[in-house]
């Protein structure tokens, strides 16, 4: 997703302006499906279904491929990259500007989900974000509907 906006993307945004108008449109759309879903999942108990208990007892190769399918299915990580290239390289960029920018990107992105893995495969810390789960949701509930809102009111 990183190449795609490194070869340009951003210049089709700009070219099409209705295009643009309709993005905007479905990520307000999916920032509020987002907020609904998390809001839907405060107001469950702690309890897990059965679905998520199952997942516990998956094989590290599961959970890692599901990880990795989960993270490139996700729509916010492709908006997330298109922004960050488009953003951080200037409009004359060469092959090796978009090749470094791409490295630094691929290596942040080893070291953040590798993190991610430790810190949570602690049993404390697993510990505390399941007891605090309903929180979590809730507030990202919150901000999810709030940038959701702005977007959808915003001007472009």
């Amino acid at each position: 997703m990183g190449l795609l906006a490194g070869l340009g993307f951003a210049t089709v945004l700009a070219a099409a302006g209705n295009f643009l108008v309709v993005l905007k449109m479905a990520g307000a759309l999916y920032l509020l499906w987002l907020a609904y879903c998390a809001g839907r999942s405060a107001l469950t108990n702690g309890s897990l279904t059965q679905k998520q208990a199952g997942s516990l007892v998956a094989s590290n190769k599961d959970l890692y491929l599901r990880g990795v399918a989960m993270h490139i299915t996700n729509p916010k990580a492709v908006f997330s990259w298109l922004a960050t290239i488009s953003v951080g390289l200037p409009d004359n960029a060469s092959n090796y500007d978009l090749f470094i920018g791409l490295s630094g990107c691929f290596v942040l992105g080893i070291f953040t989900f590798t993190s991610y893995a430790l810190i949570f495969s602690v049993k404390k810390v697993g510990g505390f974000f399941r007891g605090s789960r309903r929180w979590f949701d809730g507030a990202l509930a919150a901000i999810y509907s709030y940038a959701g809102i702005r977007l959808l009111f915003s001007k472009i």
